[in-house]
């Protein structure tokens, strides 16, 4: 019987099949041992590459089929599958806004209003640029360089006009905006109605979505080009200025609606006359937007130095500084801070002091109450400042200006002078000149089949 005798040898891996180095060994083994040698080393590197290939095949089908999951997903999320409507003859609409300046909100919350009554099914405002942590800062932004840094907010707003910011800023607002718009239901909304134009960097995503996009133009008779972007279904125009804008821009005339823009104030039957005669004091309202925007203490001091029987009344909106610095000024001016409701509080006042925010001055055409300008803010309200001074409408920006303003266009009785009456006969020529009809329902169904557009 034979036994094997123990060895002391250590185990090497693939190294154990290289025999001891005995002269018997060598014999039974003729090979050198630098060919052995090489020979494991190429076993050994085919067994890696062996191993690292089937890795690499696992990983390939691994990310294949988890992007298959994600693009269902995207389908299902934007709504590529044929759209069913959930009831029908009624329309269910999402209003895309955002809360920067009030007027965007308050149109978003004026359609609804309008669109429910026409019977539309159901009418949600959605403000996905919130939910985005960066761009959650933009309404605190907007009113920060608007108020305190203009020369800043003038350099973003026109500079975005510059090819390469151009391309980089709608990259980036659309990578990071339909990123927030997916967590969105679309696939249970028939129309989608933009009334905040960065939402336009999208519209290429929506019209991929197969709802009915429609844009509502906020600005009266300017306003940032982004409005313009192609993609969507229709363009609501509030004026025929805005209407001829859309062209130059290639919009096609047949997508392209002239309507009204819609507000929450309630519009009254029309006048022409200056009801403040028979009023023992005038009432007058100086307001600068939700930011507090413009010179207004020097329009409210103007206004106090003035030889009338005036009560004044300062709205300073989100302008904390500014309300605490006229409280110290002057105790018996009247100031409030942000007012979510003013559509409903312009008939408390006999004229308005204001700059040239269009819905701020669709609001005001509708409640019938006159107004004065003040300066704008740069750029996004330049276009308004321009067509309303052009149509004669005085604009105040000291307080010398202010004072001569109001004695030249007012009596001590409170009547109109001959200045004054061709002030009001321009704001009349304005009002009748905007377009009497509103946005219905019907005119949101859809026309024609959705235009898919894929990148």
């Amino acid at each position: 019987m034979l036994v094997a005798a123990p060895t002391t040898r250590t185990h090497l891996g693939i190294w154990h099949i290289l025999p001891p180095r005995t002269s018997r060994t060598r014999s039974l083994w003729p090979i050198p041992a630098g060919i052995r040698i090489s020979f494991c080393l190429l076993v050994a590197v085919a067994y890696s590459t062996i191993v690292l290939g089937i890795t690499l095949v696992r990983s390939l089908i691994a990310r294949t089929v988890t992007k298959a999951a994600r693009r269902d997903r995207h389908h299902e999320a934007w709504g590529t599958a044929p759209h069913q409507s959930a009831q029908s003859g009624c329309e269910s609409i999402l209003v895309l806004t955002a809360p920067v300046g009030a007027g965007h909100r308050s149109t978003a919350q004026a359609i609804r209003r309008d669109l429910l009554r026409d019977g539309a099914h159901r009418v949600t405002i959605a403000e996905p640029l919130l939910n985005d942590p960066a761009f959650a800062q933009i309404p605190r932004l907007y009113r920060l360089a608007t108020v305190y840094l203009p020369a800043l907010w003038v350099a973003i707003y026109y500079g975005r006009r510059l090819p390469l910011i151009r391309f980089v800023y709608s990259r980036t607002v659309r990578r990071r905006l339909r990123r927030q718009l997916s967590r969105l239901d679309l696939r249970s909304y028939d129309t989608i109605v933009i009334t905040y134009s960065m939402y336009c960097h999208c519209l290429a995503d929506l019209g991929a979505f197969g709802a009915q996009t429609v844009v509502l133009i906020t600005d009266l008779f300017g306003g940032p080009p982004d409005w313009f972007l192609p993609g969507a279904h229709k363009y609501i125009a509030p004026t025929h200025v805005m209407e001829r804008t859309a062209l130059e821009r290639g919009i096609p005339s047949e997508r392209i609606l002239v309507r009204r823009l819609p507000t929450l104030c309630s519009r009254r039957p029309l006048g022409n006359r200056w009801g403040v005669e028979q009023a023992s004091e005038l009432r007058v309202l100086v307001i600068g937007g939700s930011a507090g925007v413009g010179p207004l203490e020097a329009a409210m001091r103007g206004l106090a130095r003035a030889n009338r029987h005036t009560s004044v009344s300062v709205v300073c909106g989100h302008n904390k500084r500014l309300r605490a610095r006229i409280v110290r000024s002057n105790g018996q001016v009247k100031t409030l801070g942000f007012v979510d409701t003013m559509a409903d509080r312009w008939q408390d006042f006999d004229l308005v002091v204001t700059k040239p925010g269009s819905v701020t001055l669709m609001e005001l055409f509708d409640a019938e109450i006159p107004f004065i300008l003040m300066p704008g803010i740069p750029g996004i309200e330049a276009g308004n400042s321009y067509a309303l001074k052009r149509d004669t409408l005085p604009e105040i920006g000291g307080v010398d200006r202010a004072q001569r303003v109001i004695e030249s266009f007012i009596h001590e009785d409170l009547s109109l002078s001959t200045l004054g009456q061709r002030w009001m006969a321009s704001l009349v020529s304005l009002r009748d000149a905007l377009p009497a009809n509103r946005l219905t329902l019907a005119e949101l169904a859809r026309s024609a089949p959705p235009v898919l557009i894929r990148k």
